[in-house]
């Protein structure tokens, strides 16, 4: 038997954004081994493409933490199952894109150590998690008067995102893509995901602006698609 054993039931854990996740590790120590008041020590790790960073590291002998650092108002552990069960579990409070990866549980004991460890999945956003412009609204314009069509994507990650613009016709006559739309920056936001709004500029001179516009986004191999409807004031609808 070992004398030092630290075992997990989630190797592999998925967690959406905003939620909480529990890391479950724990230890047991053969009987008779373990001096009376010889004490014990936790320490929670975090790697991620080569990097690494401490997250919770617990002291069993002086019962308190030790070298804190900035990720731990982010985690916690119920001490007291800690003590009575050897159960040393982490709990993300608020997971984040920046809490995917692999997370390494030690316990110490005087001369000897043990770990395991697990990988945290944050699955992957797409575009227009929330809603996004254009709506399903039809939009009127007056002859010679500029519209600007604006299409949001919010809350996506990573951070790579293509958009086009595409033309339909009021009669309904083929499809245009329009080259002549822009992009804004990169917006982060407060949960590490992005946000990016593509413009398009139409000044409707006649009936021929008329038909539906779509902005079509492309995010890890999927495509989303919204569409409006534009026409001009004094102008019948062809069919």
């Amino acid at each position: 038997s070992a004398v030092l054993s630290v075992f997990s039931r989630t190797p592999v854990l998925r967690s959406r954004l905003g939620q909480a996740a529990r890391l479950d590790c724990g230890f047991s120590v053969l009987p008779g081994w373990q001096e009376p008041g010889s004490g014990f020590a936790v320490e929670w790790r975090y790697q991620f493409r080569g990097e690494g960073r401490l997250v919770y590291a617990y002291n069993g002998q002086t019962d308190r933490l030790e070298e804190r650092s900035a990720q731990q108002e982010e985690a916690s552990m119920d001490l007291e199952a800690l003590h009575q069960t050897g159960n040393v579990s982490l709990l993300l409070h608020n997971v984040g894109v920046h809490h995917g990866g692999t997370y390494i549980c030690t316990v110490y004991l005087p001369y000897i150590l043990a770990q395991v460890a697990m990988e945290l999945e944050v699955p992957l956003l797409s575009p227009w998690q929330s809603p996004a412009s254009p709506s399903s609204l039809p939009l009127w314009s007056p002859p010679g008067r500029p519209v600007q069509l604006s299409c949001e994507m919010s809350g996506f990650y990573p951070l790579d995102v293509g958009v086009q613009w595409l033309w339909r016709p009021a009669g309904g006559a083929g499809v245009r893509y329009l080259p002549e739309a822009q992009l804004s920056g990169h917006t982060q936001n407060p949960d590490g995901t992005y946000s990016q709004t593509s413009f398009l500029r139409v000044t409707p001179e006649s009936g021929d602006h008329q038909g539906q516009y779509s902005c079509i986004a492309t995010h890890l191999g999927a495509s989303y698609r919204k569409t409006v409807t534009l026409n001009i004031a004094g102008n019948k609808l062809r069919h």
